[in-house]
């Protein structure tokens, strides 16, 4: 029978597909895909992410995914007796550093300092705006005495030339 590995390959070559167009399908990374069809366990982190590859991978080419996962888990307790554990290369005795997601791997260095400097500048134009416009102690200062007109009487008032009707 044959291996889960060549039984993905197999069924996306048939259905000419490319690896790249799998991994659109299934919103895979394409290095995941192949390494999938090499059976390459290696790649993924925990057993629970090629379970879940696989079985999205299956659902895009329209394999069984019962039969699929059903062998699957007969080749992962296969290695798991072997001594090598399915998600970590054999070779790694140390485990794994923690790591930050992909989309902050090596930018925050740079962003962080950029973020902060337009924050502050940002802060420190809308502070020295309020100080140049905010009233002093007297806000009547600048103001020169007025002479007070008494209220305007309706008869007073002009009357427009024509009244449009």
């Amino acid at each position: 029978m044959p291996s889960v590995a060549e039984q993905l390959k197999s069924a996306r070559e048939s259905r000419h597909l490319s690896v790249h167009r799998v991994a659109e399908i299934t919103r895979m990374r394409a290095d995941h895909v192949q390494a999938l069809e090499r059976g390459d366990y290696r790649a993924f982190v925990a057993p629970v992410y090629i379970r879940g590859f696989v079985r999205a991978y299956a659902r895009c080419v329209h394999l069984d995914e019962a039969a699929i996962m059903t062998a699957l888990d007969g080749e992962l307790a296969s290695r798991r007796e072997s001594g090598a554990r399915p998600g970590v290369p054999v070779d790694a005795d140390q485990p794994r550093p923690a790591r930050l997601p992909r989309v902050f791997s090596g930018r925050w260095q740079v962003l962080a300092p950029v973020a902060a400097g337009v924050f502050a500048a940002v802060g420190g134009f809308f502070l020295l705006r309020f100080w140049w416009t905010s009233p002093g102690d007297d806000p009547l200062a600048g103001i020169a005495p007025g002479y007070h007109q008494g209220p305007f009487v309706a008869e007073t008032l002009p009357l427009p030339a024509e009244v449009p009707r």
